[in-house]
């Protein structure tokens, strides 16, 4: 008798066993279906292969927004397209008439001041509207790049910026070696140090710009007050002076967090330092 109790329970666990597997199979597989899902790997009409049951009325909810969430990326993807074009036409018409206008010799010294001014701004809205596009493309940047050397994109930043220092009396010290690379494509590079040269240079009224490697970082040191590091990043944030609309540093965080790169904004009473880890 005791061995006919014990084999009942024992085909009754067995059984319970079978069932249970047999009925969380479908869970499992939804759930293995869904971690394997990316914003360029989203499955489209997978409910079909689950039964009619709570896991189905699941697995048609999971399909549904699956199809909207690749619906919304494929309107994206031809804002940005769309986007690019509409707004780097006019600017390069605006480059190109200003470049003839400064070939005019008949154009007086105030008028080439005001001329030079027009082309950093519209240099420094091209440069606004490559970061933004970029950071919208995700899928158009490279993440793993060959490390890129510093210097040279350094040296071109510099030279572009260099109308913030107009009738500053601002020293501009550099002392980068040729062999310091940081991974990260030319494009992020190029905006990382546009938008951090661009803001020291912009808001140091006398004294001295540096920048250098210390300690294994690139450190863009300016003699301007400092403010509080976490309210110059958020966005619309502005410094005393500032011509733009505060997005420069904003925009710089989000490139920083995307590819790793250790951003820090440190003040003292007399300075601002901008520093990044290097190779």
């Amino acid at each position: 008798m005791a061995w006919s109790g014990l084999a009942v329970v024992m085909i009754a666990l067995l059984a319970g066993a079978w069932l249970a597997r047999r009925t969380t199979r479908p869970l499992s597989k939804l759930a293995a279906l869904v971690d394997g899902m990316a914003p360029d790997r989203l499955p489209v009409g997978f409910a079909g292969d689950f039964p009619d049951d709570e896991v189905g009325v699941l697995a048609r909810g999971l399909d549904n927004l699956s199809g909207r969430v690749r619906a919304f990326i494929a309107r994206e993807h031809a804002f940005t397209r769309d986007a690019s074009h509409e707004l780097r036409t006019p600017l390069a018409v605006v480059r190109s008439a200003t470049e003839q206008l400064a070939s005019e010799p008949g154009l007086s010294e105030a008028g080439r001041r005001q001329l030079a001014h027009v082309q950093h701004s519209a240099r420094q809205l091209e440069q606004t509207v490559i970061t933004l596009l970029t950071l919208a493309r995700e899928e158009y940047v490279e993440r793993d790049a060959m490390p890129l050397a510093v210097l040279p994109v350094l040296e071109q930043v510099v030279v572009e910026q260099a109308a913030l220092l107009d009738g500053k009396p601002v020293e501009v010290r550099v002392d980068v070696p040729a062999d310091v690379r940081l991974p990260v494509p030319g494009p992020v590079l190029h905006m990382l140090l546009a938008n951090l040269v661009g803001n020291a240079f912009a808001h140091t009224r006398s004294g001295e710009v540096r920048i250098e490697v210390a300690s294994g970082r690139l450190r863009i040191r300016n003699t301007a007050l400092a403010g509080d590091p976490e309210a110059i990043m958020r966005p619309f944030t502005k410094g005393e002076g500032s011509a733009g609309f505060g997005l420069g540093l904003a925009i710089v965080q989000r490139l920083c967090d995307r590819f790793a790169i250790d951003l820090r904004i440190e003040g003292t009473e007399h300075a601002t330092v901008a520093s990044f880890s290097v190779q």
